[in-house]
């Protein structure tokens, strides 16, 4: 998850690196640029050709091929390094398993590759305060196929229009093979509540999606390596003084994300922090983490996070550049001593 705090309202929102005026104010476009756009193009094509390709096969179900080699492209677009040609790439991926979903509306696998998709989607690209309109639409879309695979269940169904303790109840239905659904569903839930922070009805929806998450890590806490942990540090590190704020429980929470993502993953790093240290006042834990993780060279971890990777390495940065945002007393401080 990439959840920030807007600067100007004090509110928990999203934000991210704004793209560099250089690549974006030219009227002619840089080289770059073109082969930047020709490999998306050629990436689209591929897309096209592969599922054109499968629905030629008549030998197996093709939603099920379909699926499962979708599913293989979005696990690719999370290995790659280059963000902006994932991000032009991946929307004809996204429009592809929507078309898809329109012909096999229950196919659990298309379903839980579409909440995926649009969830690393809006994590990785949507995270200016300036998209949440279009992220919350797009969470929205993910949380829908998340919930629509866990309303297989019949007693799930009947509770999620419940009170919060029938919901909870009908989450022990649940078991360890669920967790994939369960996550998506709630990192996708999390994500639209946090794009809508001026909707109370979004508002009300958080024990909900907080009690999904609580159950991933009760059914297999080490799923995506620990991310349900850094959701639960964010959010006991986000509420406010006093209202909810547990320092002790986001600390742990993030400290056993780390370990379980271990030293190669940086987002973990990266969001302690944004959240935990700066809700703490630690200076010394922001700048010493941050420093750590700008000055790691990415190309030597293992590709299987090499996307989250090279965003939380730019994210660190960003806030290294507006420390003085956070703490009042680095606002005029050049960073040299780090």
């Amino acid at each position: 998850m990439t959840i920030a705090r807007n600067q100007s309202t004090g509110k928990v929102g999203e934000q991210d690196v704004k793209p560099n005026q250089a690549e974006t104010s030219g009227i002619m476009p840089q080289r770059g640029d073109v082969e930047r756009r020709c490999r998306a193009s050629i990436v689209s094509m591929a897309l096209m050709m592969l599922v054109l390709g499968l629905a030629g096969c008549r030998s197996l179900a093709p939603s099920s091929m379909m699926a499962n080699s979708l599913g293989g492209v979005v696990k690719g677009m999370r290995q790659h390094p280059d963000p902006e040609l994932v991000r032009e790439g991946s929307a004809t991926l996204l429009l592809l398993i929507d078309g898809l979903l329109a012909k096999t509306p229950d196919n659990p696998d298309l379903l839980l590759t579409g909440a995926a998709g649009y969830t690393t989607y809006c994590q990785a690209f949507l995270t200016n305060e300036e998209d949440q309109p279009r992220a919350a639409l797009l969470y929205e879309r993910a949380k829908a196929n998340g919930l629509r695979i866990l309303s297989q269940r019949r007693a799930f169904a009947a509770a999620l229009g419940a009170g919060q303790d029938t919901f909870e109840d009908a989450l022990q239905h649940f078991t360890r093979s669920d967790v994939p659904a369960i996550y998506w569903t709630a990192a996708a839930w999390l994500g639209s509540i946090l794009s809508q922070p001026d909707s109370m009805r979004a508002l009300a929806e958080l024990p909900k999606a907080l009690a999904l998450m609580k159950r991933v890590l009760e059914l297999n806490e080490t799923y995506e390596h620990g991310s349900a942990h850094l959701a639960m540090g964010i959010y006991y590190a986000v509420q406010p003084p006093g209202a909810g704020r547990d320092l002790d429980r986001s600390g742990k929470h993030f400290n056993r994300a780390r370990d379980l993502a271990g030293p190669a993953r940086l987002s973990p790093a990266v969001l302690l922090a944004e959240f935990y240290a700066t809700a703490a006042g630690d200076t010394q834990l922001f700048l010493r983490t941050l420093t750590a993780v700008t000055e790691t060279n990415i190309n030597e971890l293992p590709n299987d996070d090499a996307l989250a990777n090279s965003v939380a390495q730019r994210r660190a940065q960003w806030l290294l550049d507006n420390r003085g945002d956070y703490f009042l007393e680095l606002d005029d401080d050049t960073g040299d001593d780090q």
